[in-house]
């Protein structure tokens, strides 16, 4: 029997081989796999008879889940082993403005006694839990190392007390961004060094006196907007190498643009961020 157990299901693979004296062979392969939406066993079984030349084969196998009719929709979760049963849905509502890069990016999520699971973009997962307990439910960031770029959770994180009464559900929502991290050096019109200098999309920002900068900027975004006294700025981002989640700009040229330039300035949180920077560096 092998098992293949990891952080979020079980896995288990078993071959069995015998006999009956000389005349029976008797062999079989079994599996089992607990995971996300519910727990399998099954097991494929022959038994030769050489005398007849005859085989004797059997398929069994079982399954079983929790299942949480709601408002919410139908879903499917891992198998419970209480009687009474509650039962909690944490949903991710889809990162804000991904690219096809951070398709691969994850949350994970857990309730006390349970296998820590990852989500995904738009994904869902039902989680039962025992009535008249107290737990846990909490969300994090992933904690695999294969990510391109920082989460940033916006709703939804943390870990929050939970009691349940059978046959209740509890909806938790998580939306989230997705960032990349750049560095290089930006290169600015003279007549813009002696101010200060802010980032109108940026998630953060440093600036050194030679130009060198640390970057987080929403994945999407292929372009940093600067405020620099009075002046926009519109500094294109390109990537000339990557190391882990790091990406290495070079030198970028910014040059300057109208009010009227900056992007989607219909959106609140834009305009917004445009108004706190003129008042950050007014005189």
């Amino acid at each position: 029997m092998e098992s293949l157990p990891d952080s979020f299901s079980h896995k288990e693979l078993g071959v069995t081989v015998g006999g009956l004296n000389t005349d029976t062979i008797n062999s079989a392969v079994n599996g089992r796999w607990d995971g996300q939406y519910g727990n399998v066993y099954a097991t494929v079984s022959d038994s030769y008879d050489r005398k007849n030349h005859d085989h004797l084969s059997a398929f069994t196998g079982t399954y079983s889940s929790t299942l949480a009719v709601s408002r919410y929709g139908v879903n499917l979760g891992a198998s419970g082993t209480d009687d009474l049963l509650g039962a909690v849905l944490v949903d991710v509502k889809g990162f804000s403005e991904q690219d096809e890069e951070s398709q691969d990016l994850q949350l994970e999520a857990r309730v006390a006694g349970s296998r820590t699971l990852q989500l995904g973009q738009s994904d869902s997962v039902l989680f039962p839990y025992p009535g008249f307990q107290s737990g846990f439910v909490e969300v994090n960031d992933s904690s695999q190392g294969n990510q391109q770029g920082t989460t940033n959770i916006i709703n939804g994180a943390g870990n929050r007390e939970l009691m349940l009464l059978p046959g209740k559900l509890r909806y938790r929502e998580v939306s989230a961004s997705f960032n990349y991290n750049y560095i290089g050096r930006l290169l600015l019109p003279a007549a813009v060094k002696k101010f200060p200098i802010v980032g109108l999309n940026s998630a953060m920002l440093l600036v050194a006196e030679d130009g060198g900068f640390t970057l987080e900027i929403n994945g999407s975004e292929k372009e940093l907007y600067l405020l620099s006294g009075q002046q926009f700025l519109k500094c294109p981002l390109s990537v000339e190498k990557k190391r882990a989640s790091i990406r290495y700009s070079g030198d970028v040229t910014c040059s300057v643009v109208t009010y009227s330039q900056l992007p989607e300035l219909k959106q609140p949180k834009l305009r917004g961020n445009v108004q706190t920077a003129q008042r950050e560096v007014a005189p």
